[in-house]
């Protein structure tokens, strides 16, 4: 009878310690599944903080079209890097907020200049400026 309780303390104790090295080998592979996983997007990051890193930057300013028709709609398109906030003066009807790709609908009854300005925390400011040109009617040189 003991050397029955003997044996089923040396089976029991093995099978704990094999249990405990499947679970570790899992547990390092899947730690090694995780930084694989995620070196792309460390690279991807790392190459997005050198591009845009150190302040603010405007990335993109216009109009679609340049010209319009008195009465008709066109886009307003922006995108900034490392800004806290923007605002485009005089504003359009849809809120604006940072963004690396926006547009937001626009309607000038005449000629008018927009600006964006961005904002980072510290209060650092970038302006970019642009003319929307209206047309009375049309024929007359549409872009």
């Amino acid at each position: 009878m003991r050397k029955m309780r003997i044996f089923a303390c040396l089976t029991v104790a093995v099978a704990v310690i094999y249990l405990g090295f499947v679970f570790y080998l899992r547990w390092r592979n899947n730690q090694a599944l995780v930084q694989r996983l995620k070196a792309p997007v460390a690279a991807r990051d790392r190459a997005f903080a050198e591009a845009y890193g150190g302040g603010i930057k405007i990335l993109s300013f216009y109009a679609v079209p340049s010209t319009i028709l008195r009465g008709e709609t066109g886009l307003l398109c922006f995108g900034v890097a490392n800004a806290e906030s923007v605002r485009i003066e005089p504003p359009p009807a849809e809120g604006v907020w940072p963004s690396v790709s926006r547009c937001v609908a626009i309607m000038p009854e005449t000629d008018t200049v927009y600006s964006l300005i961005a904002q980072d925390n510290k209060g650092n400011k970038k302006t970019a400026n642009l003319t929307v040109t209206v047309r009375q009617e049309k024929g007359s040189g549409l872009d």
